[in-house]
């Protein structure tokens, strides 16, 4: 399932950055390249079973959940304002979802990889 999620959150990326993220700013951009090198990190752990520097990781990943939880609060924010102005429109709800779908599937991930390293620690 983590590797599953790690592929999917890279294509995920990719694709966010390549459709939406043309013209954004340099924090959205870097939370982008954060979450695909989390996710490279999490698949490498999988593959090789090192898991490398450790506070690169917990860097990496802090950037990745920060960026996880600022694109979701930005999109519920721009949901409540359309939903305030009536103005729901199909790609506003499109582009909304797949943010929301792209946010909860970086924090399960994150979430999912550090409870496999506890639990790997602790054996």
């Amino acid at each position: 399932m983590l590797k599953l999620l790690s592929y999917f959150n890279i294509f995920f990326a990719v694709f966010y950055f390549m459709e939406y993220l043309q013209n954004s700013s340099y924090w959205i951009t870097s939370g982008v390249i954060a979450v695909i090198v989390s996710n490279w990190l999490v698949l490498r752990w999988l593959e090789s079973g090192v898991s490398g520097n450790r506070w690169v990781s917990v860097a990496v990943a802090l950037g990745s959940i920060s960026y996880a939880v600022y694109t979701a609060f930005n999109t519920l924010t721009s949901l409540y304002a359309a939903v305030a102005e009536d103005y729901l429109d199909r790609p506003l709800i499109l582009l909304s979802a797949a943010t929301i779908v792209f946010a909860v599937t970086i924090i399960a991930q994150l979430l999912i990889s550090g409870f496999n390293q506890y639990s790997k620690k602790s054996d």
